[in-house]
């Protein structure tokens, strides 16, 4: 037997001293719960742990409880060799002396509401730290960056770059908030609150071979020198906010298998020396903002098994290089842009169990050698532009689980007779007018499927009748025919199943369950069929989770209804309450149904389809949210309406005429980057009386600012006084992307009339017309005299034997030009009219003189003309109309009375007597005025 050593002492002593405690002074043994603070008070007293870690667990025990919560009760005792409990501890010897320190602490789901004291430093030789699923705050101290010995950490809060100093750490795992983390093994990770930027210094962790920091805030790039990261096997930076392109030092970490970037904003496009790492195996780039192609050095990283591109911006063709693949069991690249025929090298890849390449603008034939991969479980062409037959051979694989087929221009070849467990979803997303082939129809047998649970076969155009055994297949849960041109009646089995689709099809008989309410029925939407029933709101026969109304004679007759009043304009807040936007009032849009007509009967609106992958409910499809969006029209652009494939609206009793339809749409949903969303695709196809205008429609791409409305125009011309607006989603765009909810998404609806344009002829007319009025107005109102000078140029002034127009006398005066000024006086001023061979004086009267109203009577003029005297100058004629007065008298030639008497006339020269008999005779000639004037 061999001999203990020191540290084995040591360990037996303090067992044997706990022993003799709990026997000889009744104090606590091990398994009991006692204060923090006591037991630390008691390792302190035992000399069991160096001061520098006492003090640390009391600083350590002080600040992980907040002072609101209650006192800390651990397991007795703290120090505890055995790893099941919360403070483990370990001793060894130097120069035979006993050392024991902290080696782990274990604190997991405590309710710790404080903060990590920088304490925790001093535990030198601490392994492991777990304070999992707690609430602390603050920052994790730098001071962790010390401990040299740490091989993991669990933790709930923000984490400096000083923690990855540590060379020792093989594994760094830090998944917080009631996130899973161990050293050996990491599967279900939750989020957690680091944030800032990856510290470059994690990249000098030579021996570092998983890093995990996934389902954090992180934001910034990835650091871009990764040479010391040589050791790396695993690298894990998903659900964060990292920004920037993928390093090209990553060619140095030659030991990667598994590179999970998924849910970041890298952009840039996927770096070519990924192609060096030849050990890789797994590579997940979903739901970033990559672009470019996809480079064929991919096509070198022979052990690769799964690969990840989905919800990028990703062009080009597919490389033929991915051929090569052979080890390859998932190949996910949706909702990007990618064109071109899935290459011919695809045919070596028969590993593979998935293959996803929907929503993108793929064509060409769908390859035959899909049926050959027999492995395969889950393939996904929706929402591209795929030509030919789907084989019946891809039906028979033994393993497939799901199909998702939409928008081909294709004939389906059916082959149910296999036994098979899939999803399946055949979808078109073309009209049949758009299509070359006539349609498609079930074989007249159809044999029991025992594993069948989910089949969407929708907008097919699938003719003929459903078979009655499909309601028999012992699995089936939900069905979706609809938007075919199925006929006949609805099986009576379908009674049995969850949910049923058969909307937009010529269905005629309803089946027997449909008359008892009371019986047990699928949630069933069978609206627009030809079903000859009455139906007034969307609850129709007492059904209620049954959609009959409408049906296509409902929606005939509402559409061709005779109108009391019609309409030239109709705007509707789609998602929102009624709201005035200027002179436009936007009728409310807030109904839940999947059909309403409106109050006023002017407008309705319907929708269809389910989601793909988003549980919801009809609350999920209108939307208010009050500031998104800061336009002019955030009143209405603000909210939404929402819908699954199909949403229609109708405008009712418009009149005549070209009209202009204004869409306003606000992509509130794929916004967000606190969910990725804003990486998200929403496209849809914009029919308008059942053509298409716009194909493609991605919101995000409509011309406009950031958080303002974006709006599409389109002219439509009104025959029948009602109008269709559909909303179709194809296939296209994001199929995973967070929160799921693609499809079509509105915001108002403005129809608006174009005044009619005249023809020539009208114009013309019209403008003869407007001539031919204003001559005769113009000839009317000169002959009334309110225009012109017509009775200037008609009255007569006779002037001794010779006779002058008024007009005339006044183009004398030069129009009463200045210069022809004779002399002011306060009734008037006086001008100098040169007739021909006759200059005469012409007085205009201001309209403000007294003399203006005596002037303007008859007895007034008649005696001033037989006024005659010597020393009276001579009225020749007086003028009182229209806001002219003038006195028209003859011309004195050595100017006036007031010239000569007062000097200003240098002519004349006047002594003082001869100024006194001119006095006396004017007084004269004023007085035989003033009689004539009484």
């Amino acid at each position: 037997m061999s001999k203990p050593i020191g540290s084995e002492w040591s360990v037996m002593l303090i067992s044997i001293l706990f022993l003799l405690n709990c026997l000889l002074f009744s104090q606590p043994c091990s398994g009991a719960s006692f204060a923090f603070g006591d037991q630390i008070d008691e390792v302190a007293r035992n000399g069991s742990l160096p001061d520098h870690e006492v003090r640390a667990l009391r600083l350590l025990s002080k600040n992980l409880l907040s002072q609101d919560t209650t006192q800390l009760t651990l397991t007795y005792p703290i120090c505890s060799t055995e790893l099941d409990f919360e403070i483990t501890c370990s001793c060894h010897s130097i120069r035979n002396q006993s050392v024991c320190s902290v080696t782990r602490i274990k604190l997991p789901s405590k309710n710790l509401d404080g903060s990590i004291d920088p304490s925790i430093g001093n535990f030198a030789n601490l392994e492991g730290l777990n304070l999992f699923n707690n609430q602390l705050s603050g920052e994790i101290p730098s001071t962790l960056g010390y401990l040299q010995h740490l091989t993991y950490l669990y933790v709930k809060a923000l984490i400096p770059c000083s923690i990855f100093r540590n060379d020792g750490m093989h594994r760094l795992c830090l998944f917080l908030n009631h996130g899973t983390m161990t050293v050996v093994n990491i599967r279900n990770l939750a989020s957690n609150s680091l944030t800032g930027s990856i510290p470059p210094s994690l990249t000098m962790l030579h021996n570092l071979e998983h890093l995990f920091l996934s389902n954090n805030d992180l934001d910034g790039p990835i650091p871009q020198n990764l040479t010391g990261l040589q050791s790396l096997r695993i690298l894990n930076l998903s659900n964060n906010q990292l920004t920037g392109p993928i390093p090209d030092s990553i060619r140095f970490c030659q030991n990667l298998i598994k590179i999970y970037l998924r849910l970041n904003f890298l952009s840039g496009t996927i770096n070519e020396n990924l192609g060096n790492l030849s050990s890789l195996m797994f590579l997940d780039l979903y739901s970033n903002k990559l672009s470019g192609i996809i480079p064929k050095e991919l096509g070198k990283l022979s052990f690769l098994s799964f690969l990840n591109l989905d919800d990028n911006d990703l062009h080009g063709e597919l490389p033929k290089e991915l051929g090569s693949l052979t080890n390859l069991r998932q190949l996910y690249l949706t909702a990007n842009n990618f064109t071109g025929a899935i290459p011919t090298t695809y045919a070596k890849l028969i590993n593979l169990e998935e293959f996803a390449v929907g929503g993108n603008y793929l064509s060409g034939p769908i390859p035959d050698y899909f049926g050959k991969w027999v492995k395969l479980t889950k393939l996904v062409l929706i929402g591209n532009n795929f030509e030919g037959n789907l084989s019946a051979q891809t039906f028979s694989l033994p393993s497939l689980q799901r199909l998702y087929v939409q928008s081909f221009d294709a004939s389906i070849v059916f082959n149910f007779n296999v036994k098979i467990d899939m999803k399946v979803l055949f979808n078109d997303s073309r009209w049949v007018s758009d299509v070359s082939n006539p349609g498609i129809s079930f074989p007249e047998e159809v044999p029991e499927q025992k594993s069948l649970f989910s089949v969407i076969l929708r907008n097919c155009k699938i003719n003929g009748s459903i078979p009655k055994d499909i309601g028999n297949w012992s699995q089936l849960k939900y069905l979706d025919l609809s938007f075919n041109n199925l006929s006949g009646s609805v099986p009576e089995t379908f009674q049995r199943l969850n949910k049923l689709f058969l909307t937009n099809n010529t269905l005629s008989g309803l089946p027997n369950w449909t008359n008892n309410s009371t019986s047990v029925y699928p949630t069933a939407d069978l609206s627009y069929n030809n079903f000859n029933v009455t139906c007034e709101n969307a609850t129709c026969l007492g059904l209620q989770n049954v959609s009959i109304h409408p049906t296509r004679f409902f929606i005939d007759e509402m559409r061709g209804k005779k109108c009391g009043r019609r309409h030239n304009s109709l705007f509707i807040n789609s998602g929102g309450e009624e709201v005035d936007d200027g002179k436009n009032n936007y009728h409310n849009d807030t109904s839940l149904s999947r059909f309403n007509l409106s109050p006023s009967e002017d407008w309705a609106y319907s929708y269809a389809g389910d989601y793909l992958w988003a549980k919801v409910n009809a609350s999920t499809l209108v939307r208010n949210l009050t500031c998104e969006i800061t336009s002019s029209k955030a009143n209405i652009d603000n909210n939404f309406r929402l819908a699954p494939v199909s949403l229609t609206y109708y405008g009712l009793c418009l009149r005549k005429g070209k009209y202009i339809v204004t869409l306003y749409f606000a992509e509130a949903l794929y916004s967000k980057s606190e969910d990725y969303s804003t990486s998200g695709k929403r496209v849809f196809d914009i029919y308008i009386q059942g053509m298409i205008v716009k194909k493609d429609v991605n919101i995000k791409e409509i011309p406009g600012k950031e958080h303002e409305e974006r709006r599409l125009q389109f002219e439509v011309k009104i025959n029948d006084g009602s109008l269709e607006i559909k909303f179709f989603w194809a296939g296209k765009g994001s199929l995973y992307n967070p929160p799921g909810l693609n499809g079509p998404l509105i915001s108002a609806v403005s129809i608006t009339r174009v005044p009619r344009k005249l023809h020539g002829w009208e114009i013309a007319l019209i403008a003869v017309g407007c001539i031919l009025f204003l001559l005769l107005l113009l000839a009317f109102m000169w002959r009334m005299g309110w225009i012109g000078d017509r009775e200037l140029r008609e009255t007569k002034v006779k002037i001794g034997e010779r006779t002058f127009t008024l007009k005339q006398i006044i183009d004398a005066t030069k129009k009463f030009s200045p210069k022809m000024e004779l002399g002011r006086g306060r009734s008037g001023i006086v001008y100098r009219a040169q007739l021909p061979d006759l200059t005469v004086a012409v007085k205009k009267l201001v309209a403000q003189s007294n003399a203006v109203d005596e002037i303007a009577t008859e007895v007034y003029f008649k005696k001033a003309k037989e006024l005659k005297h010597d020393n009276i100058v001579k009225l020749l004629y007086i003028y009182s109309r229209r806001r002219l007065h003038l006195l028209i008298y003859e011309f004195m030639e050595v100017g006036s009375l007031g010239q000569v008497l007062f000097g200003t006339n240098s002519t004349v020269r006047i002594d003082w007597p001869k100024r006194f008999i001119i006095c006396k005779y004017n007084l004269q000639g004023n007085s035989v005025g003033f009689e004539v004037s009484s």
